[in-house]
């Protein structure tokens, strides 16, 4: 639904499974994006966010922010730690929304170099159920 220019092909079923309780149904999501200092370690910012009862979005919440605000992204870079992906190698991936020139990425984006610069964190209220 998010009518993206471009989607990395690491971004599939087989890396990010998607449970039966993910499909089918509308569910009412409550974001907050949540922007550190540079330096911030990736695990000290999910605490950060633990401290103020968010836990980190998940791929599918990803989403459904791309298609409810697809102009977000053209803003900052918006991650969501809630879906890693260990690729081969020992590298962490987590799943992110962003642009390049005009054109609005679905990507992955490597867990230990995508704070810095202009990049926010999409948390959930904790109370709130994954989808």
């Amino acid at each position: 639904n998010g009518n993206y220019d471009w989607k990395s092909t690491g971004i599939n079923a087989k890396n990010f499974p998607i449970s039966p309780q993910m499909t089918g149904e509308n569910v009412e999501i409550k974001f907050k994006l949540f922007c550190f200092n540079p330096d911030i370690s990736p695990q000290d910012a999910i605490s950060e966010m633990d401290k103020v009862a968010y836990r980190p979005a998940n791929l599918m919440e990803l989403l459904a922010l791309g298609a409810a605000y697809p102009e977000l992204q053209r803003q900052f870079l918006i991650i969501a730690p809630g879906s890693i992906w260990p690729a081969t190698g020992g590298s962490h991936f987590v799943t992110g929304l962003s642009v390049c020139g005009s054109k609005r990425w679905l990507l992955l984006v490597w867990l230990y170099g995508f704070i810095k610069g202009n990049c926010r964190f999409l948390g959930t209220p904790k109370a709130s159920q994954a989808i």
